[in-house]
């Protein structure tokens, strides 16, 4: 009798240890890619997707000629659909960096002699990044964090940068680069100004207005004359040092290209200037992405992320379907992250649907604010589908949604403007 307590008490245990629900996905051919590399070699791939993949000879265990299949689900359209969801093993939302699988096609589970090296262009830097790994979607799609940061290569430029910027800028210009202060806000400027005038105007903001520079006298006029400090000491590159930080810190903070209000008089200006001198497509091309580095020691599936929390709570997000489908499936994502959540039907409420692994809660942690889209189709192939965009309130997140008719390459074409 002790024994069957002891048993009882147990599978409680186990049963109460985690809620969450395990979404099962079985990724289908067309997500990959396919190589064929000699064994004894060392080799370099590079994906369609711009991933570079760095192979030893002797990686695997066959020998002479392998064939490879590797995948990588990096942009939001990509994720939402092959249904490769952003979700932890708690239930946790994720914003990934990308997802990546490299395979050898005649043993596919086994583990590699040696570790694969993978660098992933990515379009700003999170130094809060870490790795995370899943053994089969078709086992249940949630990924376990493994604790190891993501290396990040291209930086040093960045980093001098932000230390300028924190040293020269910051008495000026908002840190957050969103807000005027006595300088205006530098969020994504180097998307409206070409690299050459930058460097100019911080050297030397007065000799251009000297000089007769349009722009330059449309900022003076607008912030009342007064005359941007010059900083003779910098040299060209540590200026561009600064504005590669102010890139990619505008990224980082999501700020959108026109949520920082340039003076539109100015603003022209600079776009007639850059068209006039040829070098319109030259304003931003020299500040280059960084590079994620991940190690791959073995088929497992690797995701980069960075495991999202939030301060404020609403109700819970339900969908009321109008119309019953089959073959439904239905998805959030954030218009501003790399977030892909599923929703589940609810098994109290038939035809009610509501985000994974918040079934039963009364509120949940949720951005106020943050527009998100939902997106949901049904049939296979595609025949019905809908995409809707959607603003959290605090309370009373209650949707009705039906479906429009359309094909599975109308549903792949909306979600790529996403």
């Amino acid at each position: 009798m002790k024994h069957i307590h002891f048993l009882f008490f147990l599978l409680l245990l186990i049963s109460c240890k985690n809620d969450t629900a395990f979404y099962k996905h079985e990724l289908t051919e067309s997500a990959y890619q396919f190589f064929e590399i000699d064994n004894e070699r060392d080799t370099i791939l590079r994906s369609k997707e711009g991933v570079t993949i760095h192979i030893k000879k002797n990686t695997f265990s066959d020998e002479g000629a392998i064939k490879l299949r590797f995948a990588a689900i990096l942009s939001k359209a990509d994720m939402i659909e092959h249904q490769m969801y952003t979700v932890d093993q708690d239930g946790g939302m994720l914003e990934s960096g990308g997802m990546f699988q490299l395979q050898n096609m005649s043993s596919p589970d086994e583990p590699f002699n040696k570790a694969v090296r993978l660098e992933i262009p990515a379009e700003y830097v999170n130094n809060k990044m870490t790795k995370y790994t899943l053994a089969n979607p078709a086992e249940g799609l949630a990924w376990t964090n493994s604790g190891q940061d993501i290396d990040i290569l291209h930086t040093k430029d960045m980093n001098r940068g932000k230390k300028l910027f924190n040293k020269h800028c910051t008495m000026c210009h908002d840190a957050d680069l969103r807000k005027d202060l006595t300088g205006p806000a530098l969020g994504n400027v180097h998307l409206h100004r070409s690299e050459e005038w930058l460097v100019q105007f911080t050297k030397n903001s007065g000799k251009l207005i000297a000089e007769g520079d349009l722009v330059a006298n449309c900022l003076w006029f607008e912030w009342n004359k007064s005359v941007m400090p010059s900083y003779p000491s910098l040299s060209n590159q540590e200026i561009i040092n600064i504005y590669k930080y102010i890139a990619n810190e505008s990224q980082k903070q999501k700020i959108s290209r026109n949520e920082v209000s340039f003076t539109q008089t100015c603003d022209t200006t600079a776009i007639k200037t850059a068209e006039s001198s040829g070098d319109r497509s030259q304003q931003h091309s020299h500040y280059s992405n960084p590079i994620y580095e991940i190690i791959l020691p073995d088929a497992q599936w690797t995701n980069i992320d960075y495991l999202l929390k939030f301060e404020t709570e609403i109700t819970p997000i339900k969908l009321e379907m109008q119309t019953p489908y089959k073959d439904l499936t239905i998805m959030l994502s954030f218009q501003e992250r790399n977030t892909v959540i599923p929703f589940e039907t609810s098994k109290e409420t038939p035809g009610t649907y509501q985000l994974l692994n918040f079934r039963n809660y009364e509120q949940i942690t949720f951005p106020i604010g943050e527009k998100v889209n939902i997106i949901a189709h049904a049939g296979e192939p595609i025949k019905y589908f809908k995409v809707i965009e959607y603003t959290p309130k605090k309370q009373d997140n209650v949707i009705k949604l039906s479906l429009d008719i359309g094909s599975q390459k109308q549903f792949i074409q909306a979600i790529e403007r996403l």
